[in-house]
């Protein structure tokens, strides 16, 4: 077990001291721990996957930092005025292979964001390809620790965490981790949804709006949150639009009316019919296979409108003070990440603020005379949750190598309705003790 600082120079001055005496063991300490051992297993294994280190191939054929030579060609593409090949499979197909020859003959990855990406792309692309990829690793970092720095900061509970040991054990975040390797988005998506939540915690409800309106740079991954922070916020909507009317003017004025003609089109014609997914079907999770199981035709439409749903019916118990804030934004994300029509494993990095905002509303409640009706989590429930989020995901992938089942978000889905459940139950068994005889009787 990797014990917390607990004196300030360990925290450096900026939390509380705890008194390791009478504290009960901190209910992040196990996750905290398996993630600070496993980085140095996963950092090892992704770079003796490139041995013997004679190009930025792996040995499965894939190019150092996956995903970010679509990005690269993106930007190339604004760079150089092409933008008629922005959404060329077969001209981007190609140039990868430039890019990197040893490329493997399968290895497509296509563009498939909005045009405005491109153009924020196209600066890496005035470096060589290597350099490009550490510039676009440091990004990742700088996103990573920006939004782990600032949950700390907001939240007394993290403040009990050394914050060198939080930064390690969020980079060690098996999740985390994934991300940075793949070179995904996820850790950009991470931190704009943590300042939204950050700046609706504190209110600000138009910046928050703003703010997200940046995911709309890759929409499919938070269709779900935008959606539930919009109906429990509403001024959100404000800096939401907004947001919006920059960016498409920023769109127009970077890559043309055009450009955008093709990129709606191309997501009209991706919607209507079957996709080929981005990752390995055993990289992918969330309940649309469960659906598809069960109602076959028309599964991700049918997931995508449970999952809306879902979010209703979490907007009306927050709404009606069941629901703390915690727990309200904790279930955003999780729905979010449950009933999206496609979840890659990089993307549930967006459970990581959930941990933080469990860990954070515990300690909460407990100092607290008043508790919701309804807890996501619970001082017994609150360890073993969070090593699910740290470590469920790539065991269910192996699980789903073997057996061609994914379980990792079927166990979550049953373990937050059981908890929710019997926290829901024990709050109003006590409430019952407490009225007077008269009262109950009745």
């Amino acid at each position: 077990m990797v014990p917390f600082p607990s004196n300030p120079d360990e925290t450096n001055g900026d939390g509380p001291e705890p008194d390791s005496s009478k504290a009960p063991p901190h209910p992040l300490n196990a996750a905290v721990a398996m993630s600070i051992l496993i980085l140095p297993v996963m950092l090892a294994g992704w770079v003796l996957s490139f041995s013997p280190f004679e190009d930025l191939v792996s040995r499965d054929g894939k190019p150092f930092l996956a995903d970010f030579i679509c990005f690269y060609i993106a930007g190339e593409c604004v760079s150089e005025n092409e933008l008629d090949r922005l959404y060329d499979d077969n001209w981007a197909h190609d140039r990868s292979s430039q890019l990197v020859p040893k490329l493997s003959e399968g290895m497509n990855l296509p563009f498939r964001y909005p045009p405005l990406f491109a153009a924020i792309a196209s600066p890496l692309s005035w470096v060589s390809f290597p350099v490009a990829c550490v510039l676009f690793l440091i990004l990742q970092f700088g996103c990573i620790i920006g939004a782990v720095l600032w949950w700390r900061r907001d939240l007394p509970e993290l403040q009990q965490v050394g914050k060198k040991t939080l930064l390690l054990a969020c980079i060690g975040f098996p999740l985390t981790m994934e991300s940075l390797m793949g070179g995904q988005l996820s850790p950009f998506t991470l931190l704009i949804l943590s300042s939204t939540i950050l700046l609706l915690r504190r209110n600000k409800s138009v910046a928050a709006g703003a703010v997200l309106g940046l995911v709309m740079l890759k929409p499919n991954v938070a269709l779900l949150f935008i959606l539930g922070v919009l109906l429990r916020y509403p001024k959100a909507l404000l800096g939401l639009i907004l947001s919006g009317c920059v960016m498409l003017g920023a769109t127009l004025f970077s890559t043309g009316t055009q450009t955008l003609q093709t990129y709606i089109q191309l997501g009209t014609e991706l919607a209507s019919r079957p996709w080929q997914t981005g990752a390995p079907v055993w990289k992918v999770h969330g309940l649309q296979p469960y659906v598809e199981m069960i109602v076959g035709q028309h599964s991700k439409l049918i997931t995508l409108l449970l999952g809306v749903a879902c979010i209703l019916a979490t907007v009306f118990f927050w709404r009606q003070n069941k629901l703390s804030s915690a727990d309200g934004f904790s279930l955003l994300l999780i729905i979010n990440g449950l009933f999206g029509m496609y979840v890659p494993i990089y993307d549930l990095l967006l459970f990581l603020p959930v941990l933080f905002l469990q860990a954070d509303e515990l300690s909460r409640r407990e100092n607290s005379e008043t508790g919701q009706q309804w807890q996501l989590t619970t001082r017994e429930s609150l360890p073993a949750f969070a090593l699910l989020i740290t470590l469920g995901p790539h065991l269910s992938q192996s699980l789903m190598v073997q057996t061609g089942i994914q379980l990792y978000s079927l166990v979550l889905l049953m373990a937050v309705v059981w908890t929710g459940v019997g926290t829901s139950r024990q709050t109003e068994s006590t409430a019952d003790q407490t009225l007077p005889f008269s009262l109950q009787s009745r």
